[in-house]
């Protein structure tokens, strides 16, 4: 987030992650706001893809998160 320019208390707090991590799980992640919208492009939808197992998190060389998809596509 603050990497990006964006106050992470925006995109949510850790109960908001936690609850969209469960929703994920559920198969209902649209239903929740980091699944929509600009928060889902932002952080929903990497974090949806890892937790599903189609993502990994990796570093840049500044030693910043990226997130690459299984056939090594940026996220």
């Amino acid at each position: 987030g603050a990497a990006a320019g964006v106050d992470p208390a925006l995109v949510g707090s850790r109960a908001d992650i936690r609850a969209f991590a469960a929703a994920v799980d559920a198969g209902t992640e649209d239903e929740h706001p980091m699944g929509r919208g600009w928060r889902r492009r932002f952080a929903g939808g990497p974090i949806a893809a890892v937790l599903r197992g189609d993502a990994a998190v990796t570093a840049d060389p500044d030693g910043l998160p990226v997130v690459a998809q299984e056939n090594g596509a940026p996220g």
